[in-house]
């Protein structure tokens, strides 16, 4: 309903008494969703409009939205008030625990998702000329796994906890992630901004550190392509400061029995070791190198990430086993140089077959049209 006022503008009060967003198996409008994706009832909110239109204040009751069938938000009285200099908000929303695989299973249906893990998260938001705020995402019981042709892969999750902050212009972020197969990411991150601003400014001052530690990369296979499978343990420090438009990192990645494989394809790449120093905003490979067959591939440069990113990287084979079937041999060497600058990349090189079979049989062989 709507109510004009003296000064040009009105409020509008609304009530839907059921929403729902989904997908249908028919043609026919009418017929009722087969999955829904958002659902809810008995919603009640009251927005505030100026004399040019411009939205000045909302309320909201308290309510409950249902996503995914599975995932339930639900929130006390919000309230915006735009009518001031400074906006006035206050809100407050929880998501209750939810059951991640299923929802990891819709993103990505051939992964093999499975597990039992539960996530929760709470959100309170108050802005009165200055933004307080807290958010955590965190885990409240148990595991994701991870099926396929092989078996199941678990990740032995002990902690997954997310939380941004924000008081007296403080910002903090602190990941906390564990796992006795997917290893541990903990950190914090602080930026010291003006308690008025809802976002921190680019010259406002950043510090922290991220430390991970990654157990078993093999399982995150469910993030590359089908057939495609990764091994080997990587471990970084990253230590930030300078400003939050411009952040400084110091620190470094390494890496030990990295593999790559697609045994259908003949990919067959092990043995890698990597060793990466940051300092400020340059990067420098002090160490990569991969072993295919009986040959390696080792791989030197660097990069600058400041306002003019550029970076140089070469690489050298000595006869390196690029595929390795049964009817598909490829045994490389050479040198190569790729330089990126900001608007322009330069590639140089040269690589030779030290040795080479396909074998070409009746299936593979091209034929004449059937007409």
């Amino acid at each position: 309903a709507w109510r004009p006022d003296a000064a040009g503008g009105g409020r509008w009060a609304t009530r839907i008494e059921r929403l729902q967003v989904g997908s249908w198996d028919g043609s026919e409008a009418t017929l009722p969703p087969a999955s829904s994706w958002a659902e809810a009832r008995d919603l009640r909110a009251e927005l505030d409009f100026a004399a040019d239109g411009s939205l000045a204040a909302l309320r909201a009751d308290p309510g409950q939205l249902r996503l995914a069938d599975t995932l339930a938000m639900r929130w006390e009285e919000v309230r915006v008030d735009l009518r001031t200099g400074a906006p006035q908000i206050t809100a407050r929303a929880d998501i209750e625990p939810f059951a991640v695989a299923p929802l990891l299973a819709r993103v990505q249906p051939t992964a093999g998702w499975q597990g039992d893990l539960k996530l929760a998260a709470r959100l309170d938001l108050r802005a009165a000329g200055r933004l307080d705020a807290d958010l955590v995402i965190e885990r409240r019981e148990g595991d994701l796994r991870l099926s396929d042709a092989t078996g199941a892969q678990s990740m032995g999750l002990t902690e997954l906890k997310l939380s941004l902050s924000t008081h007296d212009g403080l910002w903090n972020l602190d990941p906390v992630l564990r796992g006795s197969r997917i290893g541990e990411v903990t950190g914090r991150v602080q930026v010291r901004a003006t308690p008025q601003q809802l976002w921190p400014q680019p010259d406002a001052p950043v510090t922290g550190a991220v430390l991970a530690n990654v157990a078993d990369l093999g399982i995150w296979s469910a993030w590359v392509p089908a057939g495609w499978r990764l091994g080997g343990t990587l471990r970084g420090l990253a230590v930030l400061s300078g400003r939050f438009g411009d952040p400084r990192f110091d620190g470094g990645l390494g890496g030990s029995g990295l593999s790559v494989r697609n045994l259908l394809q003949g990919v067959n790449v092990a043995d890698g070791e990597v060793d990466i120093r940051l300092n400020g905003d340059t990067a420098r490979i002090e160490r990569f190198t991969l072993r295919g067959g009986e040959g390696r591939i080792n791989v030197s440069g660097g990069a600058s990430l400041g306002r003019a990113p550029q970076a140089r990287v070469e690489v050298v084979a000595e006869r390196f086993r690029v595929l390795g079937r049964v009817d598909r041999l490829v045994i490389a060497s050479g040198r190569a140089e790729l330089v990126l600058q900001e608007a322009a990349a330069r590639l140089d090189g040269k690589f030779g077959i030290d040795e080479g079979l396909f074998d070409i049989t009746r299936a593979d062989a091209p034929s004449l049209d059937d007409d």
